[in-house]
């Protein structure tokens, strides 16, 4: 396994209205495999902390660890607790699609390639680039900072994402 989990949440359309949490792991040829999973009540804190709990006692101290997830508030509230030495990664489609909304860009913008190409740059020199592009829109600059650049730039990241800039399979 690369040290490299990547977590979701999904309700669960019932009577129960509860939530499946799924940790998936990544092996040496980037297939994603099921590693741990949880139904709790709500997607807030108190059930993402006995998720993550139940996870860390399932793999243990994990050195070098990269969590890979959703911009979920609560999940952020929680997993430095249980894992203060993990760096944490926003899932690339996810703000990709949360900037897209928030920010009001056309289909097309120019903006998304931007920030594909900002994104996936290895050297902090092409990130540079690719942002100086991006700051013609205070609006998204403001948005994609907020965020934190460490959390969905490669050239940012202090963890190493192993080329895995999404939760999801895609071809990258």
């Amino acid at each position: 396994m690369s040290p490299l989990i990547a977590v979701d949440a999904t309700h669960i359309k019932s009577k129960y209205k509860s939530v499946m949490f799924v940790a998936n792991a990544f092996d040496g040829n980037r297939n994603m495999y099921p590693l741990a999973f949880g139904i709790g009540n709500l997607e807030m804190n108190a059930s993402w902390h006995w998720c993550f709990t139940k996870l860390h006692e399932a793999i243990g101290e994990c050195p070098n660890l990269v969590i890979i997830s959703d911009r979920n508030v609560s999940l952020e509230n929680v997993w430095n607790k249980v894992f203060p030495t993990t760096q944490h990664g926003i899932c690339f489609y996810h703000i990709k699609g949360n900037m897209k909304c928030t920010c009001k860009l056309k289909r097309r913008d120019q903006m998304q390639l931007h920030f594909e190409q900002a994104a996936k740059s290895y050297l902090m020199a092409k990130f540079d680039c690719h942002f100086r592009k991006i700051k013609r829109k205070e609006h998204v600059t403001q948005y994609l900072e907020q965020a934190g650049l460490h959390k969905w730039s490669r050239a940012h990241m202090d963890g190493r994402r192993y080329n895995v800039m999404t939760k999801i399979l895609r071809s990258q």
